[in-house]
């Protein structure tokens, strides 16, 4: 257990979420890990790279919670429970293969060799639409023709 402050390896800010794996994202003092090819170093736990903007984004609505009070509250170094004002789903992802915004495809190693069961799953036809909802295939609900 380590406690708050500028060199606490989980940083300043640690988002729980309810998981079997006791796996939640947290910032991190050692920005420098983002630029990094290979990011296997951690220990299953998440490094947001924008801690502050993902609080924000978590708590909106709640006027409490600006950037200059999330800020503020980090940097006191003390433990602070703030729950959300509303549930909201945690999905986790693992891509070894994604599409950056300069249209660049980016390839990682697949360290959890979970690539083959995703390409079987993929290679399977899809599920038939057995939806009774009266339009055919192609064509907004209500015209005909």
């Amino acid at each position: 257990r380590q406690e708050p402050g500028d060199v606490n390896a989980l940083g300043h800010l640690a988002f729980m979420f309810p998981n079997s794996f006791a796996g939640y994202l947290h910032d991190t003092p050692q920005k420098n890990l983002f630029e990094q090819a290979s990011r296997s170093l951690s220990h299953g736990c998440i490094r947001v790279a924008k801690p502050i903007e993902l609080a924000i984004e978590l708590l909106r609505g709640d006027p409490v919670w600006t950037r200059e009070s999330l800020i503020a509250a980090a940097r006191t170094n003390k433990n602070r429970i703030v729950r959300l004002p509303r549930a909201i789903p945690v999905y986790l992802v693992y891509l070894t293969a994604w599409k950056a915004d300069n249209g660049e495809v980016n390839f990682r190693e697949d360290i959890y060799k979970r690539d083959p069961e995703l390409a079987q799953a993929l290679a399977k036809p899809a599920p038939a639409d057995n939806s009774d909802s009266g339009s055919k295939r192609g064509q907004r609900p209500g015209r005909t023709g």
